[in-house]
């Protein structure tokens, strides 16, 4: 039970881990955040040929002559405890080093044919790899699992030549009697060698006995593949380091668990289990002992009760990726030490520090970065490492609050060349980086330091620390290849080193913000180096490398500040003010490119800000690429992007082409001051509601009213005397609240209850006594549910809910509203009355449908705005010498003067006494404002329409009807023509208007006309809003004026939140519309990250509110191929 609640405590807020298959040697492995076992191919392959070598020069020493070896090496075999119950299967471990296979019962065998050479050179050595596996059975793998067979094993191990196991007898036989087997089972003593594997055992005993006249000889390949596994390669180094880091961690949650009264057994719960969330396992059972049982060399029971003051030794070690680490630590169990006494040698409990105590992490660290993190071999063997994995002191802060940062991307070219790395130090001493994300470093080592300094400058603190990170696939290539640079103060403070592939890397660095004000944790600056394919690779480059950039971005904690630089090949443009969530507005002016739109859709996702494109500089010091060609023109694809909260923090970012670097790539720098926004409060207006049931007061409340309110004889006009008579209320309601008794809630908790509080105060504040203190909680919270219950007025009578209804049924006459509604509810097409008048001829009609032009679509039922850009995509689509002008009237709804509206509505035919209505309501209208809680003065409105009004939608079309019916009458009007005898001459929803002619003499007459006659109304058009679309007007194309202003011409134009370009495609309009769906998806990020909102309700939300945003008028769109893999990009 104690094991139980103690995983399932500790596996809250944990991270989850997946199981992956990798296109590397190890297809099972378990990836977890920041440890992967990456060991590629070529590295088994770059192994088995040092052993083929190693075999040939030991044999050449020996013997002069021609000879031919068997080397094998078989895998281990499942051992079953019970029926079909087998033990934790462990990998043979010289198998595992030559083949990285992971599955039981397959056979490794080396071929080697040794010819050597009698003038002292190397001898001639030949080899050939085999590899015999059990074929996959669908039965087995029913129960089983799924295996990898003969195919996959040839692409996961690199041996080419993979048979059936049952093949491996015949391949025996097919060897020559004078071949030499090595073979290590036949020749170990039973307690120097593991469990053989029985069936090659089996096999090999056989040859020897058909062959035993030959005298077939058989000898131990141990010697040799010790001797060639004594130095390490950096890959055995990288997974080691990985093991001993895991052991750290698991020993660390084994100590904040560790407490008085767990059972041993408990620690071996959380150890187990957090060696399993790590992706790796326990090499062998650990030792966990309390007291005195840690005298015991090998205690393995771990079934006693740990008791405060015991010390607990705990020796263990996590096997990840075939290698073990072996760490023994001591602490004491309830956070105290014991010193003897000089008399008598009685114990002294001395308290330690509480950041030395169990659970402290802190203390840990610094204690242990040299075991965990630093070899212990020799130089010459391994490079150099960093010894700078430890949580820096307090003092080692990389940022504080007002102080000035340095972050920097350059992408180099080659590090590889004469006088690179000395030119990079100089650059960043230059330009005064602490920390620079660098790309196209051709440099593959993660484990490797380089260590730049400027031949210009010998000051220490202008020295640089370079780490970068590779992969076997790149460096086969010789291309990619990335780094970060941290100056001397940003290594001290350096958390963490995490190294992905040639593409991707990050660092995380300690700083001096607390994430809450009331707690000691930090926040920590995640900074990321990338290197993006380019526009010109193939989808699944960009797709993996984005999958990876999102994996490595989960790895951040919640409070950390992401900052993501580098050399990203995209080319982003002018982001619109949509996208104002993402980036700025003042980025180079180019076409959007595949990167561009993969990198937008990465920062809505997870909350960055381009501050590339956030401030205002000159063009040459905005473009960070220059192109090889002097035709093409420069461009900017470096970017620096920050968490969204910390925008703010970034000061400047610019592009620096001065360096001695000789790259085609500029250096993006960012001025990162760390600034807090202040916290704003609302002015709240005090609100006069009072709620009493004390009848004194309501009485005192009432008498006070019919005392000081004037009667109604004193009162000649209401609203002049408003803000007297609401004076009085105040005024009343004050004088009661302070004149009515002061009730205190009735004491309604227990005497049981206070003695219970009591006696928790009265608990010693230690952990040792957390049991006691949640055994007194739980009391008296059940005490006080008690207490609550019974301190409830009870009432003194309790209705039993009957009532008698009484209805009323009105015989009277139906009155207007009810006639119009009963018309509502009549069925076409049915049969007629008695006077032969079918329902249709009552629901066609009405006033506002025959008044109003078909051009208008505003407020009108079965009209949309989808109609309207239809209907003018369809006239662009003919590609005719046209016309479009959109234009803009200037406060439309806030500059009609009220008498034009009376007048409209009287030439349209409505009733006088119902204008007379509409008249009064606007008669006397003033309007006041609220700034900070105080009102101004009050002022009278005489123009404009009340918002809100629902008769607004329709008296404002009929002011535009009017407007546009006179100017018609005056002149012919511009038109074009659909069909032979059907011409349109504009579109109108509200006040959105668009002309459309073929002629511009037409048009700029139509102008004239329109701007008369709107100023008579108290309209005017704003000209700087008025656009003109022409189409097809070849070179002279004209210009058209409103009151002597000239109108500006585009090439597109968003019209009812729709894009209408002049070539008639939807290359914009899609790119817009994916551009409102990211800002939408991303003010959802918080939704999308819930676990406990199902995913049902969160796809309902992503089609209601992305899905459409995305898919606005699609009816007006043509679709290409070319889109559909745009929206496919999105919904990636």
């Amino acid at each position: 039970m104690i094991r139980c609640r103690l995983i399932g405590n500790y596996l809250r807020n944990r991270p989850l881990f997946c199981v992956s298959r990798l296109p590397y040697s190890q297809p099972k492995c378990i990836v977890s955040r920041g440890f992967a076992s990456l060991v590629p191919v070529e590295e088994f392959s770059r192994r088995r040929l040092a052993l083929a070598t190693e075999l040939g020069r030991y044999v050449s020493r020996t013997s002069n002559t021609n000879s031919k070896h068997l080397l094998i090496f078989p895998a281990s075999e499942v051992q079953y405890m019970a029926y079909h119950v087998p033990y934790p299967f462990h990998q043979d471990s010289n198998f595992l080093y030559f083949t990285g296979f992971l599955e039981a019962n397959a056979v490794f065998a080396l071929t080697v044919l040794v010819e050597p050479s009698h003038n002292r050179l190397e001898p001639q050595i030949r080899h050939q790899e085999h590899l015999f596996v059990e074929v996959r059975s669908p039965h087995a793998e029913l129960w089983d699992g799924p295996t990898l067979g003969i195919d996959n094993s040839i692409h996961c191990t690199g041996i080419r030549s993979v048979h059936d196991l049952q093949d491996f007898s015949q391949f025996l036989d097919a060897n020559h009697s004078d071949t030499v087997i090595w073979y290590s089972h036949l020749v170990q003593r039973p307690t120097e060698s593991q469990t053989p594997n029985k069936f090659v055992l089996s096999e090999v005993l056989k040859l020897q006995r058909r062959t035993q006249k030959s005298a077939r000889e058989i000898k131990n390949p141990d010697p040799i593949v010790d001797n060639l596994r004594l130095i390490k390669s950096p890959t055995e180094v990288n997974l080691l380091q990985k093991a001993a880091a895991v052991t750290s961690d698991c020993i660390m949650a084994t100590m904040r668990f560790s407490r008085p009264g767990l059972l041993e057994l408990g620690l071996l719960g959380v150890l187990e289990c957090e060696a399993r969330l790590h992706g790796s396992s326990l090499g062998y059972p650990p030792v966990i002992a309390g007291g005195s049982r840690a005298h015991i060399i090998h205690y393995l029971k771990n079934d006693q009760i740990l008791n405060s003051g015991d010390l607990v030794l705990v020796d263990c070690g996590c096997r990840y990726g075939g290698y073990t680490a072996d760490i023994t630590r001591t602490w004491p169990v309830n956070g105290q030490t014991f010193e003897s006494e000089a008399r008598g040698g009685v114990p002294q409990v001395n308290p330690l520090p509480r950041h030395k105590r169990p659970g402290s992490i802190r203390s840990y660290r610094s204690l242990n970065s040299d075991i965990t993190n630093r070899p212990r071999l020799s130089p010459t063997v391994l490079p150099p490492i960093s010894s700078a994995f430890h949580v820096p002191s307090g003092d080692n802060c990389f940022l504080r609050p007002r102080q000035l940062v340095n972050i920097g991307a350059f992408n180099v070219r080659t590090l590889r060349q004469i006088g690179q790395q000395a030119a990079l130090a100089s650059t960043l001493s230059s330009l005064e980086l602490d920390v620079c994300c660098v790309s196209e470093t051709r440099v593959y080592d993660s484990s490797t330091v380089i260590h730049l300094s400027s031949p210009l400058d010998s000051c220490r603190s202008k020295r640089f620390c370079l780490r970068v990170s590779g992969d076997a696939e790149a460096e086969s290539h010789g291309r990619a290849g990335v780094g970060i640079a941290l100056s001397s103060r940003a290594e001290q403070c350096l958390l963490d080193w995490i190294p992905v592939n040639s593409r991707l890397c990050a660092v995380r660095l300690n700083t001096s913000v607390k994430v809450c004000r009331r707690k000691s944790e930090r926040r920590c600056v995640f900074i990321i180096s990338a290197y993006a394919p380019t526009d010109s690779c193939p989808d699944a480059a960009k797709d993996a490398f984005y999958d990876a950039l999102v994996d490595l971005l989960r790895q951040s904690k919640h409070s950390d500040i992401i900052i993501l630089a580098g050399d990203f090949n995209a080319q982003l443009g002018r982001l619109s003010s949509d996208e104002k969530r993402l980036g700025g507005m003042f980025g180079v002016r180019a076409q959007r490119t595949d990167n561009g739109e993969r990198l937008l859709q990465l920062c809505a996702s997870h909350g960055l800000y381009i501050s590339s494109t956030a401030f205002q500089h000159r063009k040459k010091h905005c473009v960070t690429w220059r192109p090889p060609c002097a035709s093409q023109p420069w461009t900017q694809l470096d970017h620096i992007a920050v968490s969204y909260r910390w925008r703010h923090s970034v000061k400047d970012c610019r592009a620096f082409w001065s360096n001695p670097l000789d790259s085609d790539h500029a250096v993006v720098r960012a001025r990162f001051v760390l600034s807090f926004a202040q916290r704003t409060y609302a002015r709240k207006c005090k609100v006069f509601n009072w709620h009493s049931s004390d009848e004194d007061v309501k009485n005192a409340y009432q008498k006070a009213l019919a005392k000081n309110l004037p009667s109604s004889s004193q009162m000649k006009d209401p609203s002049e005397h408003w803000g007297q008579i609401a004076e009085v209320v105040k005024a009343c309601c004050e004088q009661a609240r302070s004149e009515g008794a002061v009730r205190f809630r009735q004491n309604w908790i227990s005497v049981t209850s206070i003695n219970l509080m009591n006696q928790r105060r009265s608990i010693t504040p230690c952990s040792d006594y957390d049991d006691d203190r949640r055994e007194f909680k739980r009391k008296l919270t059940k005490s006080m549910r008690k207490d609550q219950q019974f301190s409830w007025p009870q009432p003194d009578h309790v209705d039993d809910g009957t009532r008698l209804v009484s209805y009323c049924i009105p015989d009277g006459p139906p009155s207007e509203a009810q006639v119009v509604l009963e018309l509502k509810l009549l069925k076409r097409n049915k049969a007629p009355g008695p006077d032969l008048l079918s329902p249709s001829l009552f629901k066609n009609g009405g006033l506002r449908e025959s008044q109003i032009r078909e051009e208008q679509a505003g407020f009108r039922s079965g009209r949309v705005c989808v109609d309207h850009i239809f209907t003018l995509r369809r006239v662009l689509k003919h590609r005719q010498p046209t016309v479009v002008v959109f234009l803009d009237l200037k406060a439309a709804f806030d500059s009609t003067a009220p008498n034009v509206l009376w007048s409209c509505l009287l030439r349209k035919g409505a009733p006088e006494k119902y204008v007379n209505l509409l008249r009064s309501l606007y008669a006397h209208s003033a309007s006041r404002v609220r700034v900070y809680g105080q009102l101004s003065r009050a002022f009278i409105t005489s123009s404009g329409v009340r918002q809100g009004c629902p008769i607004l939608p329709l008296q404002f079309n009929f002011v535009m009807d009017d407007i546009f019916q006179g100017a018609l009458c005056e002149s012919s009007g511009p038109s074009v023509e659909l069909l032979p005898g059907a011409r349109l001459t504009n579109l109108k929803c509200a006040d959105d208007i668009v002309l459309l002619s073929f002629s511009a003499e037409n048009m700029q007459t139509m102008l004239n006309k329109l701007s008369d006659r709107a100023g008579l109304y108290g309209m005017r058009f704003t000209p700087s809003k008025c656009k003109v679309l022409p189409q097809d007007w070849g070179i002279s194309t004209p210009t058209f004026f409103i009151a002597d202003n000239p109108l500006e011409s585009v090439d597109s134009f968003t019209y009812l939140g729709s894009t209408i370009s002049s070539v008639c495609n939807n290359v914009d309009e899609i790119s817009a519309r994916i551009a409102k769906a990211r800002v939408a998806c991303a003010k959802l990020r918080d939704l999308w990250r819930r676990e406990d909102v199902p995913l049902s309700l969160k796809r309902r939300v992503y089609n209601t509110y992305v899905h459409s945003t995305l898919l606005y008028s699609p009816e007006t769109w043509p679709v290409r191929r070319q889109d559909i893999n745009k929206r496919a990009v999105f919904d990636h």
